[in-house]
Parts: structure tokens; sequence; C-alpha cells
């Protein structure tokens, strides 16, 4: 099983005990890496099942949505935008466009990741390059940084779960990335597999996951 690290680290300790209950007698082998290493492993046959996201191309492997997520902005509490928090309905968070923030410096996806190709997307549709202060493949540690006042970054809704230090804002227009389930496509799915795929699901639809 195959997951990138932070949120399918987290998703994995939290649905595992639900599989093991059901399926004592399966091992299952955890692999943490990046989506494109993860889908090389799959498409070797190292790995049987990767919960990943949308975004290499996964022509010769079979691929299925389980839910999309939301990407949101999110900048220093004492940033001088932050003021516009008081915008946010009731329970939910204020929406703001990228180029309003053309004039900060960005903590950004590493090179070759799937939020990297959302987040160059998203520059290029605003019509400007943005000042890079930091790259990083740990999502983790760029929502850590930006609480810390490091600079603005992009991070999916699941990471903001913390607004004592940081806030988050919907965009305009707003971005989202599927996550998926990928495995080989002549490989039958085991009911143990279907299981597995059946807890993660509904986990990442799941209030708790914030999806």
């Amino acid at each position: 099983m195959g997951v990138t690290s932070g949120r399918g680290t987290h998703m994995f300790a939290s649905v595992f005990p639900k599989f093991k209950e059901k399926f004592p007698q399966i091992k299952v082998g955890l692999v943490e890496s990046t989506v494109l290493s993860l889908k090389d492993q799959i498409e070797s046959g190292k790995v049987d099942l990767g919960f990943l996201t949308r975004g290499p191309d996964y022509r010769n492997l079979t691929v299925q949505k389980q839910v999309s997520d939301e990407i949101l902005l999110v900048i220093p509490r004492t940033h001088p935008l932050a003021a516009l928090e008081a915008t946010a309905p009731e329970g939910d968070f204020a929406t703001v466009t990228l180029s309003q923030f053309k004039n900060d410096t960005f903590l950004l996806a590493g090179e070759g990741t799937t939020l990297r190709m959302l987040e160059e997307q998203l520059f290029a549709d605003a019509g400007f390059l943005p000042s890079i202060e930091f790259e990083s493949k740990s999502l983790v540690a760029l929502n850590q940084l930006s609480r810390s006042g490091y600079g603005v970054s992009f991070v999916p809704r699941f990471y903001a779960d913390d607004t004592t230090h940081a806030v988050y804002f919907h965009l305009d227009p707003p971005i989202y990335w599927d996550l998926v389930v990928v495995y080989q496509k002549e490989h039958p799915l085991t009911q143990a597999e279907e299981y597995m795929i059946s807890l993660v699901t509904d986990y990442y639809r799941s209030d708790n996951a914030n999806v």
C-alpha cells in the first residue's frame, strides 16, 4: 500500500485498525513516498495499491477517484491582508484572488509534485511570476512555515487545522485536486483490497478529514 507522507500517513493510521479487525490474517506493508515514485512502483509491481493525487500520467494504470479536495491559500496572521478574514461567511473561510498577493514571497511545493503543477498553473492564470522564498515536498513544512511568518503557501483543506497563527482563504476561482486509488490494470482486486479502498474512501469523505 503506497501513500504520500503527511496526510497519507495520517489516513493509514486511522484505517489500519479497522482493516485488521476484519482481515487479521492479512499483512499490510506501507510505502511512503512521492506521487511520481509511487506511480513507478505500482507500474513495476512493487506496490499493489497507491492512494495518491491525480496529476501524473496514469494511462497504463487503473485510477478510481475517491474525493476532490480543495486547495487553500495560507498566510501568517501577521500579514496585512489577514484582516480579510472578517469577510468570511460564518463557519467558513473568506475568498481572495491570487493577484492580491503578487508582491508577496511564496513557499511552493517541490518541483515535479502534483501540487507544484497546480501552483504553476495558478500563477500563469493570475499573470505573474512569484517570488519564491522556499520549496519543499513536505506540505506539513509549507503549512508550518507560513504559520511562522515566512511567506504565502498553498495547502489542501485537510491542513487548515490551526487558525491561531495562520489565516486560510478560498481562492477565486477555486482550485481542487482529486484523491485517487491507483493500481495495475491487470491486477484483480481481492476482497481485502476492496475493503481497504472502501475504508480510505470513507475516511476521506468524513468530516474528520475535512474533505
